[in-house]
């Protein structure tokens, strides 16, 4: 009976062994993936985003910038057109262009 058991346990073992942390990571990391790339490509509203999400969703816009885009905003007021972003020092007519497509109000 006592061999029985330590079989059973071994096999146990052997069973959660299998199922290691290093799958489940790899599965939670491919979905962080997938799920930040599908993000990216979607549209933000400058009037009302985060710094942290306009750097994530605009291209050629780091955190800096998306900061300096907060800043004015609580400074001067609502965006009314995207050529306000040029107002921004950094932020040219060829990044607006980029991000045409992206911005919304």
């Amino acid at each position: 009976m006592t061999y029985l058991k330590g079989c059973i346990v071994l096999c146990l073992l052997g069973v959660i062994g299998f199922i290691s942390p290093v799958n489940a990571a790899t599965e939670v990391s491919a979905k962080t993936s997938i799920d930040t790339t599908i993000t990216v490509n979607e549209s933000v509203n400058i009037n009302t985003a985060t710094a942290e999400l306009l750097a994530l969703k605009l291209t050629g816009i780091g955190i800096k910038r998306a900061q300096a885009i907060v800043e004015y905003r609580r400074d001067n007021g609502l965006f009314q057109s995207a050529e306000q972003l040029q107002s921004i020092k950094g932020i040219s007519a060829a990044i607006v262009e980029k991000n045409l497509d992206r911005i919304r109000f």
